[in-house]
């Protein structure tokens, strides 16, 4: 089975004995950390990419996870301690985890697309119901349909989203500022190598009766594997501090509050993650960064 997803060969249903015994073996791992036998530390040095490779390829995910989630409790609950254990060790997202909440989210009807200049009327509607639900919370600021225009249009972005029968309900735009002023990075450094090292997580929005569905989650984790593609070591955002939900949402994604900064639209926090392990090694081997500047 190992060999199969490792070279990238075709995975069938006469492959599903296969399946089952691999994902066995990491049933069994599960009961060894319920047991306190194991811990994290030695089993994600060892299986991180045997285990994420399984669970987020299509055919494997597809035949067991997806078709019979009953089965495989243990799997899923692997998956959350695994994660957490990922997260707050500061260890780069495995792309496994990510296709997972996709092919999670596609199996349940939702659908993920790709956003371009066609998609600014969606755009411009999913905020305005988000706003509406908000009833005047300062959390998410308003913004303009010449800036969602820029985002929809301009390389230096990518704009993701979720669509469940055809309407939009969840958006997230990735910015790479480089070394100009919009990028969030200015706010503790003018080194031109760590700027264009960096990238901005600029928006992430779901609409109202979908924040359950992990589609806000899974945009993240998508848009920091495209920022990896684009050679960048960590991607930094900013959240009012009032947003509560937000805040919780990226603590679980492994940001770290980094401190805050005096923006044109107010004061915001500044969280930040590592995209490589070098920089998350870095990252922890360093004094917590000074109180960031306007």
């Amino acid at each position: 089975m190992w060999k199969k997803i490792l070279l990238k060969q075709e995975i069938g249903p006469q492959d599903r004995y296969a399946m089952s015994s691999y994902l066995t073996f990491f049933e069994t791992l599960h009961l060894l950390h319920m047991r306190g036998a194991l811990d994290f530390e030695l089993t994600d040095e060892l299986f991180r990419n045997r285990f994420f490779s399984a669970v987020g390829h299509p055919a494997v995910a597809g035949a067991t996870l997806l078709k019979d989630p009953n089965s495989f409790t243990n799997i899923t609950a692997l998956m959350h301690d695994w994660t957490r254990y990922i997260m707050a060790n500061d260890i780069p997202t495995p792309v496994g985890y990510p296709n997972y909440l996709t092919l999670t989210a596609t199996s349940r009807g939702f659908e993920p697309v790709d956003l371009g200049p066609d998609d600014l009327a969606d755009l411009l509607e999913l905020q305005a119901a988000t706003l509406t639900m908000l009833q005047g919370s300062p959390v998410l600021r308003e913004n303009s349909a010449a800036m969602f225009t820029a985002c929809l249009t301009d390389p230096d972005h990518h704009v993701l989203g979720w669509r469940k029968d055809g309407r939009l309900v969840a958006a997230a735009i990735l910015y790479d500022g480089g070394t100009s002023a919009e990028s969030i990075r200015r706010y503790t450094t003018s080194d031109p190598e760590a700027l264009a090292a960096s990238i901005n997580l600029k928006l992430v929005i779901t609409r109202d009766g979908f924040t359950r569905a992990n589609l806000s989650r899974s945009l993240i984790l998508q848009l920091e594997q495209i920022a990896v593609g684009r050679g960048k070591d960590e991607i930094l955002a900013t959240i009012h501090p009032q947003n509560a939900a937000s805040r919780a949402l990226f603590g679980s994604l492994g940001y770290r509050q980094i401190g805050k900064a005096s923006t044109g639209y107010g004061t915001r926090l500044i969280y930040r993650r590592a995209l490589t392990a070098a920089t998350a090694d870095r990252q922890r081997s360093q004094t917590p960064w000074p109180s960031l500047r306007s």
